[in-house]
């Protein structure tokens, strides 16, 4: 008889400047949303600490899930960045 094995979640803390972390929301969380769920990872953002002006992301789920999630951030950042640097390649997406 096989015994399910338990799923071992690890967790990732990033921190990010304050800033950028609405870029990662998105319009009403649609961008995070998009995120977890492409991602199948957990993703929290904490508030901003007092006098602070970063926050920390806390990514939890598996080691592929944490990569996913990680790298579907670091690529809207990239995607972001682009946009302010040519504002002509926004898209209303």
């Amino acid at each position: 008889m096989m015994v399910p094995r338990k799923r071992k979640d690890s967790t990732v803390s990033i921190v990010e400047s304050q800033r950028l972390i609405g870029c990662i929301i998105g319009r009403q969380g649609t961008k995070i949303n998009e995120i977890r769920q492409m991602s199948g990872a957990q993703i929290k953002i904490a508030n901003a600490m007092e006098g602070s002006s970063e926050r920390q992301i806390t990514i939890t789920g598996t080691p592929a899930n944490i990569s996913l999630a990680q790298y579907l951030i670091n690529a809207r950042f990239r995607d972001v960045a682009a946009m302010w640097n040519d504002p002509s390649s926004m898209t209303t997406s």
